[in-house]
């Protein structure tokens, strides 16, 4: 979260995932997430395609940031069979 500046109050974060197992992927990333030390807590959002994060600004546990995890899974390179 580094491009952040401080005046910065929301954010997205998108991770585009070309191969392996999406779910435990989304899973990793979210708990790598929460584990960040500006984490603060879930924020409203929960879907499928999103997730919602309240995190700080770096510095300033005060100023909060709204952030929102946005996954996407990309296709396999693959031609499909026929």
């Amino acid at each position: 979260m580094s491009y952040l500046v401080w005046r910065d109050t929301k954010a997205a974060l998108l991770l585009f995932i070309r191969s392996g197992n999406a779910t435990e992927v989304i899973k990793k990333s979210i708990a790598e997430i929460e584990n960040s030390p500006t984490y603060k807590r879930r924020g409203l959002h929960h879907s499928d395609e999103r997730v919602g994060f309240v995190l700080h600004a770096r510095g300033d546990p005060a100023r909060e940031i709204k952030l929102a995890f946005l996954p996407v899974v990309l296709g396999t390179s693959k031609p499909p069979e026929t």
